[in-house]
This record gives C-alpha cells, structure tokens and sequence, in this order.
C-alpha cells in the first residue's frame, strides 16, 4: 500500500510537470505573436498605401498599365512578403519575434527615403542595395529558423 501511495506521487509529480512543461510552451507560442502579428500589419499597411500612391500616379499618367505598372507590382510583391510570413507563418521565437518590429521601421525608412530624395539615384539606390535584401533575408530567415517546432 506504501508503494501505491509512493507510485500516486511520482505520477501526480510527473504529471504536473509534464502540464507546466506545456503550459509554459503554449505561453510561449501565444506570446511570440506580440510583436509579429502587430509588425506585419504595419508593413503591410506601409506597403499598400505605397502602391496605392503609385497606382494612383501611374494611372493619372497617359500609359496607365505599361511597363512601371510591372515595377509597382513587382516593388508591391518585395515589400509585402514579410507580412505575409509575419502573419501567416508564426509563431515565432521569442528571439526572433524581438527583431519583427525592424520589418516596418526598414520598409518605412525605405519608402520615406523615396518621398525625401530629389534624385532617382539617391532614392532608388538604397532601397535596392539595403531595403530590398533585406526583405528578402528577414522573410527567409523567419519562414525557415524562426517558427517554434510544432512537435
């Protein structure tokens, strides 16, 4: 009867710490959504009001669909990409989720830049030298080693 009491604690134990243990993994995948879930809004709202604006110009223009129609969509496409893997690929890693915010302040720091410059070179070189492979990386590097393991 002693050994039945003694197994009934090992297990109540085992128990409770097999719950903590998922607890504090449910806790972790819940909060890892903090930042992402509010950076990828951000981006994405940053990156539509920017293609509206040039959709908007291009269609005020006398060819409304020709070639720079091809580089707004393809500019468009660049720039929502990490919201898309923001949103729809978490969660994240706490250490991850901690650099989501940097998606909008590069991607509005970027699109700013555009707006400031009066050259084109000042304008469009940095976003194709610094902002665009940086989208690029931060997406990939969130869909492939940021997610928690679903295991």
């Amino acid at each position: 009867m002693h050994t039945e009491k003694t197994r009934g604690a090992v297990g109540a134990r085992i128990w409770s710490q097999e719950r903590a243990a998922s607890t504090r993994e449910c806790e972790q995948k819940g909060s890892s959504a903090m930042l992402a879930r509010p950076a990828g809004y951000a981006g994405a709202t940053i990156a539509a009001l920017w293609a509206a604006r040039q959709v908007g110009r291009l269609y005020s223009s006398t060819e409304p669909f020709g070639p720079e129609f091809l580089n707004v969509a393809r500019n468009l496409g660049i720039f929502i990409l990490p919201a898309f893997v923001l949103l729809l690929a978490g969660p994240f890693r706490m250490w991850f989720d901690r650099f989501a915010p940097l998606y909008p302040l590069v991607l509005g720091a970027g699109v700013l830049n555009i707006y400031v410059q009066d050259d084109a070179l000042a304008a469009g070189l940095p976003l194709i030298a610094l902002v665009y492979p940086f989208l690029v990386i931060f997406s990939l590097a969130y869909l492939l080693r940021g997610r928690v393991s679903q295991a």
